[in-house]
């Protein structure tokens, strides 16, 4: 047991500091850029160039602040819940629009091009990925009248509690559920609400935003019954 609580505290640290580099890697390269810039700016006769380049940089700086402060302020006082709103919308698409423009400014393109895709991905996976994202998993067990189907099963954490959990299932004979463990609730899937990548699902929209319905009354702990539109009962046991 020691040796696990080491290993575990170990990988923490590791994570924690992967963490920290990813999240200062933007001013950074942003710094680079600087640099870069100013060592070409009696060469670059371009005044365009140097007029993109003085847009991008406090932009980019200005965005990365702002992500700094959402992220302290979704830190306290109970956890990670990082909810995202039209301000964070506005911000991913600025760093968008700023990735694009960044290769425009010819000196010190590729700096300020990985500082935008850097905060790109830091939008997407602290504010976003938590009430969209969900991992494949093997195990439950679904039937269909009470007969063991193929399914595919996924699950998310859209809040800091796992109790809350949300569940994606994907039937072999196409229809799509989700399951709410906070609620007790089940609701309809279509096709068009996600999108299944390599290890996981997307799914477009938020699972703290979803209407929930009442399943089937349960008949054992952790698992959902639901009546399908074809008329079967479908059951999930986990």
């Amino acid at each position: 047991m020691p040796n696990t609580i080491t290993s575990l505290t170990f990988f923490g640290v590791v994570r924690a500091a992967i963490f920290l580099a990813w999240l200062f890697s933007p001013p950074f390269l942003l710094f680079l850029a600087l640099r870069i810039g100013r060592r070409t700016r009696q060469s670059d006769s371009n005044s365009r160039n140097r007029r993109l380049f003085s847009v991008i940089v406090p932009v980019v700086l200005a965005d990365w602040v702002l992500f700094v402060v959402l992220l302290m302020k979704a830190q306290m006082p109970y956890g990670g819940l990082f909810d995202s709103s039209h301000l964070t919308d506005v911000l991913l698409l600025i760093s968008c629009c700023t990735l694009l423009v960044s290769f425009a400014a010819y000196a010190a393109r590729w700096p300020l091009a990985l500082a935008n895709a850097s905060l790109i991905a830091l939008w997407i996976i602290s504010a976003y990925a938590p009430a969209h994202w969900m991992r494949r998993v093997d195990w439950g067990v679904v039937k269909v009248d009470d007969l063991p189907v193929a399914a595919s099963i996924f699950i998310g954490n859209p809040t800091d509690m796992e109790a809350e959990a949300v569940v994606f299932v994907h039937l072999a004979n196409g229809e799509d559920y989700f399951l709410s463990f906070g609620e007790e609730k089940v609701r309809l899937a279509a096709e068009h609400e996600y999108l299944c990548l390599p290890g996981g699902m997307w799914s477009f929209r938020s699972m703290r935003k979803m209407m929930f319905t009442e399943p089937l009354p349960f008949r054992r702990t952790n698992e959902f019954r639901i009546a399908s539109p074809k008329g079967e009962v479908i059951s999930i046991l986990f």
